[in-house]
């Protein structure tokens, strides 16, 4: 693998940048594609630790038609950024004022923002995107994470990442532009984990209990799947180490400090606060 954009003051060598790719940013991910992904990290000179490159899960069903997780390669927008400012080319990203108007496509409302990148020596590039046609939901058709909290940055965000992507010649998708096929794998990894000394599996392991703790992320606290990940700190169930009470502490302050934010976002934006 090329420098990795590991600088040599730093005391890192390459060798030892992959290894920690590998054991702490990929961790539990196939070896085939974290190679991919180190392999577009040296053709972008991207870093991996700095999380320019990411593997995103999803689930896909293989030649028997069973359930098993995929993962695909994504350029994240600091990698994009990266490689835009690492072209010594000045630029600059605008917006024009978001237009509410009806999508032409699904013959509904919706909100279309129109970028520009400035690139200096080249013709401006400019793009124009629907907000519903980026927004990331989850299976009822809720918003997810930011774009629940804070919308108006998010559709700015995919509009950048579009025009940055093409401005400078990056061609795998960034992660913002593309979502997963599906909710994320709740249950995976059986792996015999211990309660203690008494040698019993782990309560993730248990189908039942983890209904109890999808049910009460769902019904009390209004968490999707994906929320409940982003609460545990994990990217696949069976990864979680703690207790199940520690995991329903974890969805409790995941749920309380989200509140706040939407609390927060709306005194700035003027509205109330949901169910208020």
């Amino acid at each position: 693998m090329t420098e990795l954009a590991v600088r040599q003051e730093s005391g890192i060598t390459p060798q030892r940048a992959t290894r920690l790719a590998r054991e702490k940013i990929y961790a539990g991910i196939p070896d085939d594609d974290v190679d991919l992904a180190l392999a577009i990290c040296a053709r972008y000179n991207l870093d991996p630790l700095l999380k320019h490159v990411q593997l995103i899960p999803s689930n896909k069903k293989d030649e028997s038609g069973k359930w098993t997780k995929a993962y695909s390669v994504y350029v994240t927008r600091d990698g994009l950024l990266h490689v835009a400012h690492e072209s010594s080319i000045p630029f600059a990203v605008q917006f024009d004022e978001p237009q509410a108007k009806k999508n032409p496509y699904s013959k509904q409302d919706d909100i279309y923002l129109t970028g520009t990148l400035k690139r200096e020596g080249f013709p401006d590039l400019v793009a124009g995107l629907w907000f519903s046609e980026y927004q990331a939901t989850n299976n009822q058709g809720q918003p997810l994470g930011a774009w629940k909290t804070h919308p108006a940055a998010m559709h700015q965000k995919v509009v950048e990442v579009y025009l940055l992507r093409r401005g400078f010649d990056v061609s795998l998708p960034a992660y913002e532009e593309v979502q997963p096929d599906a909710e994320p794998v709740r249950v995976e990894h059986a792996s015999a984990k211990s309660n203690g000394d008494n040698g019993n599996a782990h309560w993730v392991e248990d189908p039942a209990l983890l209904d109890r703790m999808y049910k009460y992320a769902a019904e009390s606290l209004g968490m999707s799947d994906a929320d409940v990940f982003d609460a545990l700190q994990v990217n696949a169930i069976g990864l979680y180490q703690g207790t199940m009470k520690q995991a329903k502490a974890d969805l409790d302050a995941w749920a309380d400090a989200h509140a706040k934010i939407d609390a927060a976002v709306a005194e700035v934006y003027g509205e109330e606060p949901a169910g208020e």
